[in-house]
Order: C-alpha cells, then structure tokens, then sequence
C-alpha cells in the first residue's frame, strides 16, 4: 500500500495462513498460504503490475517474503455458486 498505483487498483487484500489440518483422504498442500489481490477489472491489474514505481520499490522487496519461482499464479474471475449469507 505504500505505492499509489496500489491504493487505485486494488480493491481487496486478503491472506490465508494455512492452519494445522489434513484433510481426510486429501493429500496435504504444497504451499503455506495463500493471497487474494481483488481489482475492478484485467486492465486494473496490468496497470498495477506494470507501473514504475511498483516496479522499482515493491518488486525488489518481494524476494524477501516470497520464493516467486515456487509460487504460482492464477488470475480467475469469482462465479458465486451458492452463497448461504444474506446480503
């Protein structure tokens, strides 16, 4: 949040930590979490990403928190199949 491309584009922020629990007849995962990044649409993302200062100031300090050759990536598009929360 420190770079004002990030405050613009980014709608949500959200990180799971695994918990200590195996899944009965599920293999366990590989990763230890995961991390949600929410924008309007494609476009916000890309502006993100690709911006100078992100670039510059926050993709260096990512190799401090993140092994980015071990992480994967998956820009998807939320479908709500069911929902038992009243809105």
């Amino acid at each position: 949040m420190s770079v004002p491309i990030v405050k613009t584009t980014v709608r949500r922020y959200v990180q799971q930590h695994a918990v200590e629990f195996q899944m009965p007849g599920l293999p366990p995962a590989n990763y230890d979490g995961v991390t949600e990044l929410w924008f309007d649409d494609i476009e916000a993302l890309g502006r993100c990403f690709s911006d100078p200062e992100y670039l510059d100031q926050v993709r260096p300090d990512e190799a401090f928190f993140l092994d980015l050759h071990a992480c994967d990536f998956v820009v998807s598009e939320e479908t709500s199949v069911w929902n038992s929360v009243a809105i």
